[in-house]
């Protein structure tokens, strides 16, 4: 899963991308902080630990017109800036989003004052406006072929009425993500690749004194906004963050405990992306590695399997499973077998989050 940071330019975006993957390159991974993984590391004493990884990509920012803020760059126009930008996010099944709260009178505000509300919207209106006629356009077909996706008047009739039903909620001015949407629905609509189906965190980027009272203009705004659309809000000083960030790591903690922080920012807002995307994390340990997978909530031990390598989930027999809890109560794999809570389990078996599994297998 791939996971673009966006938002209009001088907001610190680029900033949050630094802090939370120490890449300047503009692709990087940001690691899942998890403690079980430090304590599976302690139990077994690998050689290398390795946790989940986010993929995050730093998209460019969204162009303004007017002003030196939204000027786009390469001699494109504001129209040509924006079609690109939208293809940019079209690459990635995450957003995200940067607003700014700092306020820093050499760095204008994009907007001309500092509005996080007002950023977020504008960028959302974009997406909606997209989808809006990415579907109208999907109408006008279906009302001239009269046939749907399975090629039958049946099926034109039901993929019209969804449709419809979504371009209504566009039109309330609501993302595609808030809808109600049976499986099937929601298997036929992320055929169109739709932006405002695409899950989102909102990151507020705050300045220091904002971030120590714990209070920034708009907040209330913005938090009713964000609560309207069920989506997560992570205050941050992405200046302090990128301070830490760029620390050897054996200095981090202490500067952090220093300024009171117990958990930066950037480690709350990668456990958040992780929560909010529907990830889970199963663990493979052993004296070479103790290592967190990531996968979709739901998937099959053998789909999980897959993600080790092709050959395992093909020539799957058995996973044997024992909880994370169950793990640290026994103390070891051997006494958790002794204790009958080292199961077998077969291809079918729903992964769950902190399942310790060794997978079965002959190729």
């Amino acid at each position: 899963m791939r996971i673009g940071i966006v938002g209009l330019p001088q907001v610190g975006k680029t900033s949050v991308f630094q802090a939370l993957t120490g890449s300047t390159a503009g692709v990087g991974v940001a690691p899942v902080p998890d403690p079980r993984v430090d304590r599976l590391a302690a139990m077994f004493n690998p050689r290398k630990t390795t946790y989940a990884q986010l993929e995050l990509v730093d998209l460019p920012s969204y162009p303004l017109s007017g002003g030196p803020a939204g000027t786009p760059a390469g001699g494109k126009t504001v129209e040509q800036a924006r079609r690109a930008f939208l293809e940019a996010v079209r690459d990635v099944d995450a957003l995200i989003q940067v607003v700014r709260a700092f306020d820093n009178p050499a760095v204008p505000p994009p907007l001309g004052s500092i509005n996080p509300a007002r950023e977020f919207a504008t960028l959302q209106e974009e997406f909606q406006l997209s989808d809006y006629q990415v579907l109208q356009n999907r109408l006008e077909r279906l009302a001239k072929t009269g046939r749907g996706r399975t090629g039958n008047p049946a099926s034109a009739r039901s993929e019209a009425e969804l449709l419809e039903r979504c371009s209504a909620c566009l039109e309330e001015g609501k993302p595609l993500r808030t809808l109600s949407l049976a499986a099937e629905e929601e298997k036929l609509l992320r055929g169109f690749d739709l932006f405002t189906f695409r899950p989102v965190i909102l990151v507020v980027n705050l300045d220091e004194d904002e971030w120590r009272r714990g209070k920034y203009t708009g907040q209330e705004v913005l938090e009713a906004l964000a609560a309207a659309q069920h989506l997560p809000v992570l205050p941050i000083c992405g200046r302090l963050e990128q301070e830490i960030a760029e620390l050897p790591p054996e200095e981090r903690e202490a500067f952090a405990h220093e300024l009171g922080i117990e958990e930066t920012g950037i480690a709350r807002l990668a456990r958040t992306t992780y929560a909010h995307l529907g990830l889970i994390s199963f663990f493979t340990v052993g004296e070479d590695e103790v290592k967190a997978w990531t996968i979709r909530r739901g998937m099959s031990a053998r789909e999980a399997a897959g993600r080790i390598h092709s050959d395992i989930a093909r020539g799957f027999i058995r996973a044997e499973v024992v909880t994370y809890a169950d793990l640290m109560a026994c103390g070891s794999l051997a006494a958790a077998r002794d204790k009958g809570l080292l199961r077998l389990e077969g291809k079918d078996y729903v992964m769950q989050d902190g399942d310790i599994v060794n997978f079965r297998f002959h190729v």
